[in-house]
């Protein structure tokens, strides 16, 4: 899997279009960069038990032209991994499986998830429906944040 390192990845940021994928045990929440990567869009909700996943998620990558993958790894407070995370560790390589099939080769990076959740439900007043692609536009906010910050040092 084309995991790369953050740092290598954030070198070629302006070349690249990025989408966010949060995902949980029963839905994903996708979220997307403007072009210029300066802030995130929340996309649209896709259920784990559908067999088309993977094929929207091609879709998705085809039509917005998307170069990376950010996935939200759900750390521990002290930065260590959990059961959750493996789940997530093993999606994901299920996921980068699905796309080398397809001839799709991204290259993906897991970004800290922390409290997305918490976060967006306090922006969404409450509303469930609508949290996964929420939770997944903060993730790729703080990540988009972070890699500009450090391209503006």
């Amino acid at each position: 899997m084309p995991i790369c390192n953050t740092n290598e990845f954030l070198n070629n940021l302006e070349k690249k279009k990025i989408m966010c994928i949060d995902i949980g045990k029963n839905k994903c929440g996708i979220a997307l960069s403007d072009p210029l990567n300066k802030f995130s869009l929340p996309h649209k909700v896709l259920r784990v038990s559908e067999r088309k996943i993977y094929e929207e998620l091609i879709n998705i990558i085809e039509n917005y032209d998307i170069n990376l993958i950010v996935v939200g790894l759900p750390l521990n407070d002290d930065n260590s991994l959990n059961k959750q995370c493996q789940s997530v560790i093993d999606r994901t390589k299920y996921l980068d499986k699905k796309f080398v099939e397809l001839n799709k080769i991204l290259q993906i990076v897991f970004w800290d998830e922390s409290y997305s959740s918490l976060e967006a439900l306090s922006k969404i007043n409450n509303k469930k429906k609508d949290l996964d692609h929420h939770a997944a536009c903060i993730i790729l906010q703080d990540f988009l944040d972070f890699s500009n910050k450090r391209n503006n040092e």
